[in-house]
């Protein structure tokens, strides 16, 4: 079981449409929980990674299941490479910088509500694409973030990058000051 989000991991599970399907939806519960744990004053507040607010990393988690995820999936199965930064980039460290700023542009405007709603969609739009690509070609790869990764990986990658940032939000109003 995947610590804290009580996910069955890849092991533990048949490579079917039915185990990824429970995985996202798992992970979406999880991801409803995490916002409605936080107020408006933990969303403003600077979380365990300093570049970002409780909200922006709110937001970073959104990027990948609307941005990320789908356009890995498409250029896996177009045969491109890389569906994210070129590995120059990425061995730079300019991919992490523009990744804080993408997160930040992104949750200028958003609320732990608004955000619920954006991901909703994102996870909706999400599904369709899992329903709508064939089992068969869940073996073809492209490069995130300089990881090799096939389809079914990316499909079920949110998970394990929701449990990678959980840890990340930040409650305790004495451990920093809000923005």
């Amino acid at each position: 079981m995947k610590a804290g989000l009580g996910i069955p991991s890849l092991e533990e599970q048949p490579p079917s449409r039915q185990a990824v399907r429970a995985e996202m939806e798992a992970t979406r519960i999880a991801f409803h929980g995490l916002l409605a744990s936080m107020t408006l004053e933990d969303w403003r507040r600077r979380s365990v990674i300093l570049e970002w607010t409780n909200g922006q990393l709110a937001a970073h988690i959104l990027s990948y299941v609307s941005a990320v995820i789908p356009r890995g999936v498409r250029f896996a199965q177009k045969g491109k490479r890389t569906a994210g930064f070129p590995p120059w980039l990425v061995k730079t460290g300019l991919a992490d910088r523009i990744n804080v700023l993408s997160a930040r542009w992104i949750a200028r405007n958003l609320t732990p509500a608004s955000t619920r709603a954006a991901y909703d969609e994102a996870h909706g739009a999400l599904l369709a694409l899992l329903e709508e690509t064939p089992e068969d070609e869940w073996w073809k790869s492209t490069y995130i973030f300089g990881k090799q990764m096939t389809i079914r990986e990316l499909f079920m990658s949110h998970a394990r990058h929701l449990e990678e940032h959980l840890p990340h939000v930040r409650h305790d109003p004495h451990l920093l000051p809000t923005l």
